[in-house]
């Protein structure tokens, strides 16, 4: 969620919807719906019975209450707190199965078949385990990752499927987006996040181990997008889905990967009339509009680069692209007609902030041999998607940023840093905005 500019009037991420902010612009955060089995610690240490505490894996502030517990043949209930204790006294030394299940429990593969009682603010999935039990007490545990054996207390961390946003709309049209955003956060500050900060919410969230949480359904619109432009369309939280990955910087695990592909692929033979080139970052669509509370600084000109960096460079949209999504790149070379035959004159030039089709001014000289190369640079970038204002010929701020982000889509992943040029037009982007537009001479065949 790395903003453009760092003085935000928000100290949260806002999201939302214009209209929304401006209706309330401050809207409070809400309290925690769950309580802390910490604090509120209800077995006595002297009690016979083996104590356990159930909280929600992700939130480890939250107690899963009425939760059943199953150790062998012996079985307990915990209080509001997530709280509980089973008496094992009378079984023999030994290994037993133990079995862990919320009353709201659903063990259907995650993605947009998952349909949960979205009434519930929590749903579970069950937990099987293994326990060795000496003289009334477990000693040890397995799998060591959900069941921790923490002297006389044992802490079962269950895992949540679906935790309920509450930020969450009626759509005003038809899904035809996909939006692949990061977080630059951890797990637990995100969901704490979406769950009650008010100002923003999201779909699914992909933590860095692989795990995928379900906030709001598809069919419900959710304030992640915020203001927004892609393809002529403004404000994209009403059409389009929003995924969030838990990442701060670096590379991506390649299991977060695995896990977002993965949905993107299930998401798309869900709602398969979302074009190909709808799939796309934050920093793709993510607009600093001067009329918002909160705008970028300074705050006008209207532009991208609010979103900057969100995915960033290192995520691999080829990944995206190998499912037939995203921006493809068409095989093929540039022509030597392309932006008015600038890089037949300037093979190694760039065309620069400054530049101008009146003045015939490119790479920050006179060539009045070229004409017409920022009004081409500026229609094609629109032509894929990308914010630009007036197509006027004129290489400003708006058309500077509109290539950035170009350039942190395209050259991301296994292509980064191979000849990029951040807010310029090199020989290298420029042939790679021609092979997406598919404007390319064909490669020779062999």
């Amino acid at each position: 969620m790395a903003n453009e500019a760092a003085s935000n009037t928000y100290p949260q991420p806002d999201e939302r919807d214009a209209s929304d902010i401006l209706a309330n612009p401050n809207p409070e955060r809400r309290s925690p719906e769950f309580v802390n089995p910490d604090d509120e610690i209800s077995i006595e240490s002297t009690s016979a019975a083996q104590q356990i505490t159930i909280v929600c894996r992700p939130l480890p502030s939250e107690g899963v209450p009425n939760c059943n517990i199953r150790i062998g043949t012996k079985m307990a209930t915990t209080n509001t707190a997530g709280n509980g204790g089973v008496d094992l006294s009378t079984l023999a030394d030994g290994a037993y199965n133990a079995e862990f299940r919320a009353p709201d429990t659903d063990d259907t593969e995650m993605g947009p078949d998952f349909r949960p009682d979205t009434s519930k603010p929590r749903v579970w999935r069950s937990l099987s385990g293994q326990v060795q039990v000496q003289a009334g007490r477990i000693v040890s545990a397995e799998p060591s990752d959900f069941l921790v054996v923490n002297g006389s207390n044992v802490r079962v961390r269950l895992q949540p499927a679906w935790l309920k946003a509450p930020l969450a709309n009626t759509r005003p049209g038809p899904i035809d987006a996909i939006v692949i955003h990061h977080t630059a956060g951890n797990l637990q500050g995100d969901l704490n996040t979406f769950l009650y900060a008010n100002t923003v919410s999201i779909h699914y969230v992909v933590a860095p181990n692989g795990d995928v949480y379900k906030l709001v359904m598809e069919d419900r619109k959710a304030s992640h997008a915020g203001y927004s432009h892609w393809q002529g369309d403004e404000g994209l939280n009403g059409t389009s889905i929003g995924i969030e990955m838990t990442h701060i910087s670096g590379p991506y695990p390649q299991v977060q990967v695995d896990a977002t592909v993965a949905l993107v692929d299930k998401l798309h033979h869900a709602f398969p009339h979302i074009p190909s080139g709808r799939v796309i970052g934050h920093s793709d669509i993510g607009i600093c509009e001067p009329t918002a509370p909160n705008s970028c600084s300074p705050s006008a000109p209207k532009r991208l680069g609010r979103k900057s960096t969100d995915p960033g460079s290192t995520f691999p949209w080829e990944r995206i692209e190998q499912l037939g999504l995203g921006l493809q790149i068409i095989a093929g070379t540039m022509t030597a007609e392309a932006f008015g035959g600038y890089f037949v004159l300037r093979p190694a030039g760039r065309l620069i902030q400054g530049d101008n089709d009146t003045a015939h001014r490119y790479g920050g000289e006179i060539l009045n041999q070229v004409a017409g190369a920022i009004t081409e640079l500026q229609k094609n970038l629109k032509s894929i998607g990308y914010y630009v204002g007036q197509v006027d010929g004129d290489f400003g701020r708006v058309t500077e940023v509109a290539l950035n982000m170009f350039n942190q889509h395209m050259f991301s992943g296994s292509r980064q840093g191979s000849n990029s040029s951040e807010g310029r037009l090199n020989f290298a982007v420029a042939e790679m905005l021609k092979r997406v537009l598919g404007e390319v001479d064909a490669v020779p065949s062999a």
